[in-house]
């Protein structure tokens, strides 16, 4: 039988739905509440859960740290006095001088163990004038899925008879893990000497140095090893039974004291909803679940009180649990990675602010100490977005579970970082997306994608300086990549025109429109691509400076996106198409229209074509109309049988309300001689349509079928980049000849 603070544990695993592991998670954290002396018992059971290979359940453990601190005191130490430090600072002299200088004075003496604490953590900071990116990219272990001992088996040593049963055995591991055996026969694709062990098997890391020696990160003696220690119910109570005795010397009665040990003798095992008992005997409840009863840090951290004061405390008390965390961020099953950067999210969003500060600190020590702390967790986040190999292809779009969520942490870190901390991270960000791997690539641009996010006040500088970058990855042949430039560059896509100058905004707008030739709905960047052309036709007063080729050229590239399976992207091909619908008076172009800081533009725009690229429009005339008032017919007709079908067949409300928006734009902005020849061959073939019953289907006759627009004179040049790991040569493409001029 068990307690029901171990139901809800067990409910963080097992329960039905995610309503259902939410609402544990908030219960436990009223636990945390009620009983804030179990913060370090319910955080290293937690550990356990964030280690799991259930996806449900790391992210449940995820939203249980997120409860747990938020009823956490925020570490607030007070400011050492002034007139303090210079006793500080002498009690710091005497020690290098004299190991064995004892303090007379209690303060002292407090102040000299904060002192050597503080030197001790320093030592362990990673700094950006010490990080060599490069021996991290060329020896650094790369963190694949696993280390694949879970499929090895042992044969050494055994008789024929065991190693046919091992051979059955392994057959039968790997029906399960491929999940393959009703649709082919795996007997005859793989034969048993596939299945047999070879020792001379390739490990990508067996020449790599795991990078916890390249940083020489010194081992932190409050951790447990990576695969915890089981506790004996002796050993865990003699661990609470420390932490109750510091919490009840600080109590103001004898009564209250006794009263408090007594709840927390019995908190882990008779816990309830409100603190309510459970029947059921002390002795079952501790047997209950043994393989939670798992040490990942010291439990003899400090405790907050039920005042929400930290007493014993001296440093920031959640210190080893970050330390925890920065452990399995580097482990080599992906599951693990990944559960530690979700509750590393959580720990930075609560509690960041008093991460590094100390007592007995003076406020300019604090704020150093601060954001040396900020400096080393950004830098280890930054090497896994480096060594990071594990991509999940379950979905249209590879998931990259552990760099998508290691780069928002990032930006909760860059959040609170100083100006010049923010450009260095930025410069080692640009850095890996110059890499062969597209791995590499990919972090780099998740990187930059929160940073501008979260820093939009240093966009100024920030995005200048990486716009050919971006832009070279929107044309990567990964197409992973260029969905992830792309979605890079859409959350800033207001900030272009201020940035940029309005010719390099449009060739920007020219690039997208022809990387939709090479898109359907089978390609990753789709999406991606739509979202950022969408963004860019809906900046303020486009049409009166933002320029683009015929309507007769580019209109016709979104038809076959109205069908798209994703969702997202028919919305955002109809937000484009009722942006390119609207009538928008016409306004000559000027400068003054549209302001351009042209100092701002990278000095190699050129390489990029930027500067170079000629657009298919008569110079003198630099207006556009974005409504269809000089649609041709032919055009108009396409446009209003495409919209008219997707009506018909469209099931999502906010999309078949932006698709009737779109309709009427073609109706009310069109010419009325080209309208009356577009629509009249077809309006009763309309009627029909509308008045089809709901279970018999269209007539294909009667509907129009899009087809992939190509462009011949579009003749794309490929530059060849090695190192990629997908079996072929990996090709990084450039824009066409007429897209991008390359520099001889």
């Amino acid at each position: 039988m068990t307690s029901r603070l171990d139901r809800l544990f067990i409910l963080l695993e097992s329960g039905s739905s995610a309503v259902t592991r939410r609402a544990a998670a908030k219960q436990i954290g009223e636990v945390q509440k009620l009983y804030p002396h179990e913060l370090h018992a319910l955080l290293n059971r937690l550990i356990g859960y964030l280690h799991s290979s259930s996806w449900d359940t790391r992210i449940a453990a995820a939203q249980t740290v997120e409860a747990i601190l938020l009823n956490v005191p925020v570490w607030k130490p007070e400011v050492f006095a002034a007139s303090n430090s210079a006793i500080k600072r002498e009690i710091k002299k005497d020690d290098l001088e004299e190991d064995s200088c004892q303090s007379t004075s209690s303060a002292s003496s407090s102040i000299a163990t904060v002192a050597n604490s503080v030197t001790e953590a320093k030592n362990r900071f990673l700094l950006f004038n010490e990080f060599n990116l490069e021996q991290i990219l060329n020896k650094g272990a790369r963190l694949i899925g696993s280390e694949g001992a879970e499929f090895d088996m042992n044969e050494d040593g055994t008789s024929i008879a065991t190693k046919a049963e091992h051979l059955s055995q392994q057959r039968a591991m790997l029906k399960e893990k491929l999940d393959l055996a009703q649709i082919l026969n795996i007997s005859e694709m793989i034969t048993d000497e596939d299945m047999c062990s070879n020792t001379a098997t390739y490990n990508i890391n067996d020449e790599k140095v795991p990078v916890e020696s390249i940083l020489n990160i010194k081992p932190n003696h409050n951790l447990i090893p990576s695969n915890g220690q089981q506790l004996s119910c002796r050993e865990m109570n003699r661990a609470k039974r420390k932490a109750r005795q510091n919490m009840s010397s600080a109590s103001v009665t004898t009564t209250v004291a006794t009263s408090t040990t007594n709840t927390i003798n019995r908190s882990t095992s008779l816990l309830g909803n409100n603190g309510i008992k459970s029947d059921e005997p002390e002795k079952k409840k501790f047997k209950s679940d043994p393989q939670r009863q798992e040490i990942f840090y010291s439990l003899n951290d400090p405790v907050p009180d039920a005042t929400g004061t930290w007493i014993d405390a001296t440093n920031w008390p959640l210190e080893n649990f970050c330390a925890r965390l920065y452990l399995d961020l580097f482990n080599p099953k992906w599951e693990i990675r990944h559960g530690a950067a979700t509750a590393l999210r959580e720990l930075i969003l609560i509690h960041s602010k008093g991460a590094g500060k100390s007592i007995n600190m003076t406020k300019e020590e604090m704020e150093n100490n601060h954001s040396l702390w900020l400096e080393d967790a950004a830098l280890r986040l930054l090497c896994v977005l480096c060594l990071d190999r594990f991509g999940d292809f379950v979905s249209d779009q590879v998931v990259a579970p552990v760099r998508e969520t290691c780069s928002q942490v990032l930006g909760l870190i860059v959040k609170e970082m100083e100006a010049e901390q923010v450009y260095n991270i930025v410069d080692i960000l640009l850095k890996l997306l110059k890499e062969n791997e597209w791995e590499v690539r990919h972090g780099g641009l998740l990187g930059l994608k929160y940073v501008f996010v979260v820093r939009q006040d240093l966009l100024e500088k920030c995005l200048p300086r990486t716009i050919n970058d971006v832009l070279i990855g929107l044309f990567d042949t990964v197409d992973d990549v260029g969905a992830v430039a792309a979605s890079t560059l859409t959350p800033v896509a207001l900030w272009l025109p201020k940035l940029l100058t309005a010719e390099q905004v449009s060739k920007i707008v020219k690039m997208l429109w022809d990387l939709l030739l090479d898109q359907d709905e089978l390609t990753s960047a789709c999406n991606s691509f739509m979202g950022l052309l969408a963004a860019l036709l809906c900046l303020p007063n486009a049409s009166s400076w933002l320029q683009m080729e015929p309507m007769s050229t580019v209109v016709p590239r979104l038809w076959p996106f109205l069908s798209h399976n994703s969702s997202s992207v028919r919305k955002s091909t109809l937000m484009t198409l009722k942006t390119l619908s609207t009538n928008n008076a016409k306004t000559e172009y000027s400068p003054k229209n549209v302001k351009t800081k042209t100092e701002l533009v990278p000095e190699n725009a050129s390489s990029i074509g930027l500067s170079t690229m000629k657009l298919n429009f008569d110079s003198k005339n630099l207006t556009l109309n974005f409504g269809v008032i000089d649609w041709q017919p032919k055009l108009l007709q396409e446009a209003l049988r495409h919209i008219y079908q997707r009506i018909l067949v469209e099931s999502q409300t906010d999309i078949h309300q932006l698709t009737q928006l779109v309709w009427m734009n073609l109706i009310t902005n069109a010419n009325i001689g080209a309208l009356l020849h577009a629509a009249c061959p077809y309006v009763s073939s309309w009627i029909c349509l509308a008045m089809q019953p709901q279970r018999l289907a269209f007539d294909p006759a009667a509907l129009i079928q899009a087809t992939p627009t190509s462009d011949a004179s579009l003749n794309r040049r490929r530059i060849q980049r090695s190192g990629d790991d997908l079996g072929c040569n990996i090709l990084t493409s450039i824009t066409s000849q007429k897209v991008i001029e390359m520099r001889h």
